[in-house]
């Protein structure tokens, strides 16, 4: 085998090894963001309340009868 072959394969895996460790870090990232955002949409943090809205106890009375 060529050397400049061997060190292009070399150069290959080892890139192909440090995209694998980025695409890993990105999803622990992306999954972290979503429980973030579920968590605040949850408590009400991702707008802004509308006064005129009724409460949530209210509607779900409604749904309840």
């Amino acid at each position: 085998m060529r050397p400049d072959c061997k060190f292009s394969i070399i150069f290959l895996f080892a890139l192909a090894d440090s995209l694998d460790t980025c695409y890993k870090i990105a999803l622990q990232r992306v999954e972290k963001i979503e429980r973030s955002v579920l968590a605040r949409a949850f408590r009400g943090e991702l707008v802004v309340p509308d006064p005129e809205n009724e409460l949530a106890e209210v509607l779900l009375g409604k749904i309840a009868e």
